[in-house]
């Protein structure tokens, strides 16, 4: 992860507007500097107003926060090439999204802008993409919904009885 200057759960403002909330997730590119998506808290009516990006050299600090977060770990650096077996196109890992909640998030640049779903870039999880290493991929997109043949199907397995007094589960 780059040096950030403000952690996850941070309050902080931006210097030029004044906008204030809690930095959400973290995001660090390729080329360029950092970023903080900055959400502000509910408001009086109980709606959640909408969050912004925002640069780091723009936000000051409000109040430090010690929130624990337990995160996943990055497996593909910025700047790999990778192929996207969900999108079915190769492209470019040029940043990476830290949440709050832990999880990681990557955007992908593709060069060329004849892939099939008309996108140059795209955020995804680590998880759908493969590292491009000779120019030799693993063609074999994800099946999202995959038939189930007969022989796979199972039968559903029953609720337990009991508990503590012996009863059956009256919740399934």
């Amino acid at each position: 992860m780059s040096n950030f200057k403000f952690k996850r759960g941070d309050i902080v403002r931006c210097k030029f507007t004044g906008f204030t909330g809690f930095v959400d997730n973290l995001v660090e590119y390729k080329f360029g500097c950092n970023r903080y998506c900055v959400q502000p808290p509910m408001n009086e009516a109980g709606v959640v107003p909408d969050a912004y990006t925002i640069d780091e050299p723009c936000l000051e600090l409000v109040e430090e926060r010690n929130i624990e977060i337990v995160d996943a770990v990055p497996k593909l650096k910025l700047g790999y090439k990778v192929y996207d077996r969900i999108r079915d196109v190769i492209g470019v890992i040029m940043g990476r999204a830290y949440y709050l909640n832990g999880c990681i998030r990557v955007i992908v640049e593709v060069p060329d802008s004849k892939s099939r779903t008309n996108e140059s870039s795209f955020w995804t999880y680590e998880e759908t993409l493969e590292y491009v290493t000779t120019g030799r991929i693993n063609k074999q997109p994800i099946d999202m919904f995959p038939e189930v043949t007969k022989e796979e199907k199972k039968e559903p397995k029953k609720p337990k009885t009991g508990g503590p007094l012996g009863r059956p589960s009256s919740k399934f």
